[in-house]
């Protein structure tokens, strides 16, 4: 364990750096969420100079049940099965399955220890993305070890791990996805059509964990702690601020606030990013606060991918709170000289604090005993190995299917800005960059259009003759080769063209974000997404904003402006073609046919930048290209 006085001297530094210059999308969100920030320390910093913490709990748990949007909570009864019973030396594991919805399954393992002469306290233990569950080696020993010293464990299959891949091959016995952060992502996205973070099942699936243990005679009902890495660090603190049930709390290489995880350029799966908490003054702190004064450690690492430097903040910024409960010492912090994990010395510091604070008589010593590793098969629960092999099982599409918040009614043009969470439109700046004569006498002119402070969107205006029809091409790739083509023969016909990018794609997209510690662009629009998301904004709608102010900027046409647009970009154009007056015709090629078509299909293509939350509780594209076609000329075509 390192002390923090002297532990600014051993930071880690990461060992990619973000050239911050020229990533404008990036820049962007900075900035916006810089401004969040600033608004977060000022508000705490005013309950603590008034010590209205309490105020300030009540006010947070308001603010985090409105960020996981359609809160589930089913108290449906548990049906709790024991299906084997697996014995060791000093304890004895349990095999149980139970339902925290109707018939959606949770798989789990309770570790008891022998010769109980009294309850004893328990621990629930959040597993983060390890897709062997339950079941994996580092969880094992960190369950073994506490039921050796007297808790009794309870650790379950966290959706799309373990026995519980949702979208499950049959023939193969594995995901349709690569692994459970695609799994999670998936599902996440298209959860949120419904404005139902996919957090809710993940919190639904732990409550109702700790009512399996609060059922259990062996538990002490007023002693339960919980403790998670990664993932399962982000249960354990959503847990610390909706469930009064737990005593003591250990997220552990998780905690390192949202404003060093931004300017990482790191991004998470849906689960881990909720609607708008940065812009309400919602962060990772907040979550520690709620939970004051109760016993927690946050439990670090040296080399974690998660900023090390934003953990210690969050520690700083919770400890005031802590103080003026008269709780001091009920917060504490370790980091260890390992990487991301649940590694030996992270146990280790955890078997500690529980034993201190949930009055554990058995005394933790500085090194942990060897635990027999069983394998995934003798672990498993399910008859099949796979919950969604029990007949009548349900996954998380199922359950979404189901869900109904609300009547579609007739959608108005003021539904669908606040759908898109449109910010004010204002005259864009435009800036001419250059106009050239290029071969056969065409007009190239380049433009330069601020759709908002900090958003330059790229245009290209050929032209012929000033006084053709005039089209806007989009591409969800980005503008297409110019003077190519259909296009080029197009011009020489008297039509004028304009292709621009939209925000994050095109001359716009830059960089790369960092998922699980891996450079990729494959997540940058899920960056991009989410972190937009937090800040109570969506994607999509920013990029038909960018759209609406390049058309403000195309010069007049008394014809109206036709957009053709393919793909992820024909959702933009749709939109804007509802939201602008100078639109008079549209084209669509290969447009998603209808976001309930998401919820039918195991797997899909379409992806975070389509994705807009609460959409399905208020309308859906065949009415919207409905309401299109009665304002414009509209025509739909399929993809090559």
């Amino acid at each position: 364990m390192i002390n923090l006085t002297v532990f600014n001297d051993l930071i880690h530094e990461r060992a990619h750096q973000i050239n911050k210059k020229d990533d404008m999308v990036y820049n962007h969100i900075l900035k916006l969420a810089e401004e969040s920030f600033a608004k977060i320390d000022k508000i705490r910093f005013k309950h603590v100079n008034e010590g209205t913490v309490e105020q300030y709990q009540v006010e947070l748990r308001k603010k985090f049940k409105k960020s996981l949007g359609n809160f589930i909570e089913n108290k449906c009864p548990l049906n709790a099965q024991t299906t084997g019973i697996i014995e060791l030396d000093n304890y004895y594991i349990e095999k149980v399955i139970y339902e925290s919805l109707p018939k959606f399954y949770v798989t789990a393992n309770l570790y008891i220890p022998k010769n109980l002469k009294a309850k004893a306290p328990a621990i629930l233990i959040n597993l983060g993305h390890w897709d062997d569950g339950k079941a994996d080696h580092d969880h094992q020993k960190l369950a073994g070890n506490l039921a050796a010293m007297g808790f009794v464990v309870l650790i379950y299959d966290p959706i799309g791990q373990g026995e519980r891949i949702q979208l499950l091959n049959k023939k193969t016995g594995k995901s349709l996805t690569k692994y459970s952060v695609y799994e999670h992502e998936t599902l996440g996205l298209r959860s949120l059509t419904k404005n139902v973070n996919i957090a809710n099942f993940f919190i639904n699936d732990a409550i109702r964990s700790i009512d399996y243990l609060v059922s259990r005679e062996e538990v002490d009902v007023n002693r339960i702690g919980t403790i998670g890495a990664s993932g399962g660090g982000m249960l354990t603190i959503y847990l610390m601020v909706l469930e009064d049930r737990i005593a003591a709390a250990v997220p552990t290489c998780y905690i390192c606030g949202k404003r060093a995880f931004l300017h990482a350029k790191q991004v998470a799966d849906a689960e881990q990013q909720l609607d708008s908490t940065i812009k309400d003054g919602f962060e990772q702190a907040e979550n520690c606060i709620a939970f004051a004064p109760r016993p927690l450690l946050i439990n670090t690492a040296m080399f974690d991918e998660f900023p090390i430097k934003g953990s210690i903040n969050v520690f700083e910024d919770v400890k005031p709170f802590y103080e003026i409960l008269g709780a001091a010492e009920n917060l504490e912090f370790a980091t260890e000289y390992t990487g991301h994990g649940m590694y030996a010395a992270q146990r280790i510091a955890a078997y500690k604090f529980f034993q201190k604070h949930l009055g554990n008589p058995e005394e933790a010593p500085d090194y942990e005993m060897d635990v027999k590793l069983l394998k995934v098969s003798e672990l498993s629960v399910a008859p099949l190995g796979q919950v969604m092999e029990i007949p009548g099982s349900r996954n998380v599409l199922d359950i979404l299917k189901g869900m109904k918040f609300s009547e579609h009614k007739v959608v108005t043009y003021k539904d669908i800005k606040k759908l898109l969470r449109l910010p004010k439109m204002g005259k864009p700046k435009v800036k001419t960059i250059d106009t050239a004569i290029e071969q056969d006498e065409i007009e190239h002119i380049k433009l330069v259009v601020e759709s908002e402070h900090g958003i330059e969107i790229p245009v290209n205006i050929l032209r012929k003759n000033k006084n053709g029809k005039t089209t806007l091409i989009l591409n969800s790739n980005g503008k297409p080769s110019i003077l190519l083509g259909s296009y080029y023969d197009r011009v020489l016909n008297g039509e004028t063209l304009v292709f621009c990018d939209y925000r994050g794609i095109g001359e716009t997209k830059y960089g790369v974000c960092y998922c699980v510690g891996n450079n990729t662009d494959d997540w940058l629009d899920r960056y991009y997404f989410h972190t937009y998301m937090m800040l109570d904004r969506v994607l999509i709608g920013c990029r038909v904003f960018d759209i609406l102010q390049v058309i403000e900027s195309i010069p007049e046409d008394d014809n109206g402006i036709h957009i053709e647009a393919e793909g992820e970009a024909a959702l933009v154009a749709l939109f804007a073609g509802l939201l602008s007056k100078r639109v008079s015709e549209v084209t669509l090629i290969d447009m998603l046919s209808s976001y309930e078509s998401l919820l039918k299909a195991d797997t899909t293509s379409w992806d975070a930048s389509v994705t807009i939350p609460g959409i399905l509780n208020v309308t859906d594209i065949p009415e919207l290209v409905e309401m299109l076609s009665k304002k414009v000329k509209l025509t739909i075509k399929p993809g090559e």
